[in-house]
């Protein structure tokens, strides 16, 4: 995560890193002010990360999960403590031992 470039209000959002990944993903509410909810589909298990940064490249938290196409339940992220700002959220899904950035998502919070 070293192209600051990347992290500026023009940041390409929603952009799939890995078309064929078998995973897509829905952020709400965004502007967002006390929880963030992460919905997810798969098709097959899947080990994720989850990773938030702060638009100065700051690492806030990291979430590893397994999700399950059988769940519908949503992952929450807590947000009222952080301040207001520009946040970063991208998604690792891992494929053959290796992780692959699979989406990136710009965060608002109010």
């Amino acid at each position: 995560f070293s192209q600051k470039h990347q992290l500026g209000l023009d940041i390409h959002c929603n952009d799939f890193y890995d078309n064929h990944a078998g995973i897509s993903f829905n952020f709400y509410p965004n502007p967002v002010q006390k929880e963030l909810k992460i919905k997810y589909d798969v098709e097959q298990p899947e080990n994720i990360t989850i990773r938030l940064y702060d638009i100065n490249e700051k690492l806030l938290w990291t979430l590893m999960k397994e999700l399950n196409p059988q769940k519908t339940d949503a992952i929450v992220a807590l947000m009222d403590q952080a301040p207001a700002g520009v946040f970063i959220l991208e998604v690792w899904q891992e494929k053959n031992g290796k992780q692959a950035k699979v989406f990136m998502e710009k965060i608002i919070k109010d």
